[in-house]
């Protein structure tokens, strides 16, 4: 009786050489997806065609699924981003949020003003401090002049 189709199939073998013609890859390629397991040799350099060819059918099914999934996750990603950079541009533009290089500066400003301001006290009340004996009129010579210093700051709209 005459063989089928598929038992003369799984009959036929390739060597490495022949299997990565077949496949249109480098014997390297052949050997490498042997050790990871979607190429099964029968013996050493010696491949099934018909399991070894329906594997490696598989194997590339899947990597185009996972390029899909791939695909649709980065687009997904990046459709996110561009939403939240909107977002971001739209409250930017409502002023509702600002960079912050600007509040760094503003900031060092504040702090530069506050800095000097203080700094003067000692100046200032140093004079008016010359001789005084009494801690409690000491005290309340220092707490006006920083007071009126930190009113002055607070009253300062634009640095």
């Amino acid at each position: 009786m005459a063989k089928s189709v598929k038992e003369k199939i799984q009959e036929i073998e390739f060597t490495t050489l022949e299997l990565a013609e077949l496949l249109d890859v480098t014997d390297r390629r052949i050997q490498q997806l042997a050790k990871s397991g979607i190429l099964k040799p029968e013996s050493r350099n010696t491949y099934s065609l018909k399991s070894n060819l329906l594997s490696y059918i598989e194997y590339q099914v899947s990597r185009e699924r996972n390029y899909d999934d791939v695909l649709k996750d980065a687009e997904r990603r990046k459709a996110i981003a561009e939403a939240e950079l909107k977002e971001i541009q739209l409250e930017t533009t409502k002023g509702k949020l600002i960079e912050i290089e600007r509040v760094i500066q503003d900031w060092q400003k504040v702090i530069g003003v506050f800095r000097t301001r203080v700094l003067l006290v000692s100046s200032k009340v140093a004079p008016l401090l010359l001789g005084l004996r009494s801690i409690k009129r000491i005290r309340g010579i220092v707490d006006e002049e920083l007071n009126e210093a930190l009113n002055e700051l607070s009253r300062t709209e634009k640095l």
